[in-house]
């Protein structure tokens, strides 16, 4: 009987032990993936004052949703 209730808990900890993993994985799946297929473009030179724009085309390849919160130019 006593070696039965140590096989049991060893089972019931392999058990739980393999559950916790496994929900790990499924957190950590779940997360935005910002990809820019031209992440950097050099604009020609204009006269000052004059706007110039581009566009960069951002997709989420993630499973989350992605928040794009600042954008800063270099």
């Amino acid at each position: 009987m006593r070696q039965f209730l140590k096989l049991l808990l060893v089972f019931c900890s392999i058990f739980i032990l393999c559950n916790v993993v496994v929900a790990e994985e499924k957190t950590t799946q779940n997360k935005p993936s910002a990809v820019i297929s031209n992440p950097d473009y050099q604009f020609s030179p204009v006269l000052d004052g004059t706007e110039v724009t581009h566009e960069f085309v951002v997709k989420n390849k993630g499973d989350a949703l992605l928040k794009i919160e600042k954008v800063e130019t270099t």
